[in-house]
């Protein structure tokens, strides 16, 4: 079973409730850039979540994995040395929508004083207008430059990338999905 946060007729956020059939090891969240975080929370199957354009839209779900293995299947390297950093709360200068290939939705180009710009997921921007907003939560753009055949722990999954670090390492930061193949148990 689900527990989702309500807001009129889209549901906000999700999160597994362990059980029920479902693998206990993920939690879907949607991230609505429209609405409160803070709406109660009411009981949901995810057979009923809403699906279509808006705050349904699968593209919005962000999902937090337990710890799994991976392999690189193909070299990447960052072309943003200097990623933007920033806290929950940050202003944030809200720049263009990413169009590419690739197929990585909802990702915008944005800047905070003080530093380069870099590219942010809508789920994390609390919008005030078209060009400006705020930080819903921390975080960085670093990107983890890998090598085939490395091995990573991918922690979270968000608009295309995956959230990794090298076992043994504190070096952490962002992969392409399409770059990694998971390694069964």
């Amino acid at each position: 079973m689900l527990k989702a946060r309500g807001g009129g007729d889209w549901l906000d956020f999700y999160s597994l409730d362990f059980g029920h059939g479902l693998p206990a090891d993920i939690r879907i969240v949607n991230h609505s850039t429209s609405t409160s975080p803070d709406s109660p929370f009411t009981n949901t199957r995810i057979a009923d979540l809403p699906v279509g354009s808006g705050h349904g839209d699968p593209a919005n779900r962000e999902i937090v994995m337990t710890p799994h293995q991976y392999i690189v299947t193909q070299r990447h390297r960052s072309e943003y040395p200097d990623p933007i950093t920033f806290s929950e709360g940050a202003k944030l200068c809200i720049g263009e929508l990413y169009r590419g290939p690739e197929g990585w939705d909802d990702w915008h180009f944005c800047t905070v004083p003080g530093q380069p710009g870099g590219w942010v997921p809508a789920q994390i921007i609390g919008w005030v207008d078209a060009t400006s907003g705020h930080a819903l939560q921390d975080y960085t753009a670093k990107e983890l430059n890998v090598d085939e055949g490395e091995r990573l722990q991918g922690l979270k999954t968000l608009n295309g990338w995956l959230w990794c670090h090298r076992p043994g390492s504190s070096d952490a930061g962002w992969v392409p999905l399409m770059n990694l193949r998971k390694v069964q148990a």
